[in-house]
């Protein structure tokens, strides 16, 4: 089974390496620089999340092509075996097949299945890059809010280093 946080995805024809947990991890040493590189990284996912989903609606208009394709060859050749065995049982009605039966004859096929197959294995992408937009959504909040204890705590120590020096002035 392949990891949540690390997967390929072909984009273009050119497989491209996810990783999730390494593009989340922030490095507390140096917040400034991950700030920056914040919008950046959402937008990377964003974007493979919009191409995800994009995906899985194509795959879903091939699948309904396919179908209709596939229900239209079981169809015309049903008409024509219905013709034959017409004419010669000319007392006894032939089978119809029902709409269950060509729903199944259609599911069995291979070309189908693969289809479905791809857009189910699209859907999963999809749904790791969704919830890997909304992560980055929460890192970004959770960016300002450390940025923001960074600057309290900076201006807290340039105030003690004040007062300090104060004191000592006034020592003297």
């Amino acid at each position: 089974m392949e990891s949540i946080e690390k997967f390929e995805i072909k984009i273009d024809n050119k497989i491209t390496k996810i990783d999730i947990e390494k593009d989340l991890d922030i490095n507390m040493d140096d917040i400034n620089n991950e700030l920056i590189k914040q919008p950046a990284k959402y937008a990377y996912y964003a974007t493979l999340s919009e191409f995800a989903h994009k995906r899985v609606s194509e795959l879903d208009n091939e699948i309904n092509v396919v179908y209709s394709q596939i229900y239209q060859q079981i169809v015309t050749a049903n008409n024509q075996l219905e013709k034959e065995e017409s004419k010669d049982k000319k007392d006894k009605k032939p089978e119809k097949l029902t709409e269950t039966a060509i729903k199944n004859m259609i599911i069995n096929r291979k070309s189908y299945n693969e289809l479905v197959k791809q857009q189910i294995q699209m859907e999963y992408i999809y749904n790791i890059l969704k919830a890997a937009r909304q992560a980055f959504e929460q890192r970004c909040q959770m960016l300002i809010q450390l940025g923001s204890i960074s600057r309290q705590q900076l201006s807290d120590t340039a105030l003690r280093i004040k007062e300090e020096l104060k004191s000592k002035v006034n020592s003297k």
